[in-house]
């Protein structure tokens, strides 16, 4: 990673360290705390110099990482170093390589509570709000919220939209949501306060799996419409 751009480095808590990186929430930014957050993750599979140096987590959001250390043996110089260092080996992942997943998504009205808003909202009819939802291509900036949650950027400014005055005490899973500029897929029926357009089958978090979250940060996906009887067929077939 070039110097310039190197985060700020900062202890938040007895054994977190928080990397925060300039820029704002944007793509650039995103990409940044992405090529971070490998490099961190690729220096805990490999080893850390000092074995005693062992990380918890590594959790990122838009704009910085949370370097979280094992209470045993903790230094917190030593463990900042190691950051560092992992830091500046990061080099920029091949983009064009990037994972891109197709999620099913069925704009069917039951599904889709807050659609008519949105639409109107956007000054688009609900079947062009739609197909401007579903061309276009998103980035899983980081996930978090709920296990597996992503949060996706790439949505078309004209279908931004303002989280709602108060949260739904619960939001089905698999419910997709627009909050500002971002969408995002709900794993689990949590309360939750995005506008609601649409719903996949997919099981976006299950933890029998390996790796359990459906997505991870970096990916590339776009937003497949299907009917009511696909809905169906996929909820079927997953069961």
């Amino acid at each position: 990673m070039p110097q310039s751009d190197a985060p700020k480095l900062e202890w938040v808590a007895d054994f977190s360290l928080h990397a925060s990186f300039g820029g704002g929430v944007n793509a650039e930014t995103t990409r940044q705390v992405e090529d971070a957050h490998n490099a961190i993750m690729a220096a805990v599979v490999q080893g850390a110099p000092n074995h005693s140096l062992r990380i918890r987590a590594v959790t990122p959001a838009y704009a910085s990482l949370l370097i979280t250390f094992e209470t045993e043996q903790f230094e917190p110089h030593a463990c900042e170093t190691m950051v560092q260092a992992a830091l500046a080996r990061a080099l920029p992942r091949k983009r064009q390589n990037a994972q891109m997943v197709e999620i099913p998504v069925c704009y069917d009205a039951e599904f889709a509570i807050d659609l008519p808003t949105c639409a109107a909202f956007a000054g688009l009819s609900p079947v062009r709000f739609i197909e401007r939802h579903a061309e276009a291509e998103y980035r899983v900036a980081f996930l978090g919220f709920t296990p597996g949650f992503p949060y996706l950027l790439g949505l078309p400014p004209e279908l931004a939209i303002s989280r709602l005055d108060a949260p739904r005490p619960r939001v089905a899973p698999g419910s997709v949501g627009i909050a500002g500029a971002q969408t995002g897929v709900y794993p689990f029926a949590t309360p939750g306060g995005w506008r609601i357009v649409g719903r996949t089958p997919l099981r976006i978090f299950d933890a029998r799996r390996n790796p359990p979250a459906h997505l991870a940060i970096g990916d590339r996906v776009r937003f497949v419409p299907i009917s009511r009887d696909q809905f169906a067929q996929v909820v079927e077939h997953d069961a």
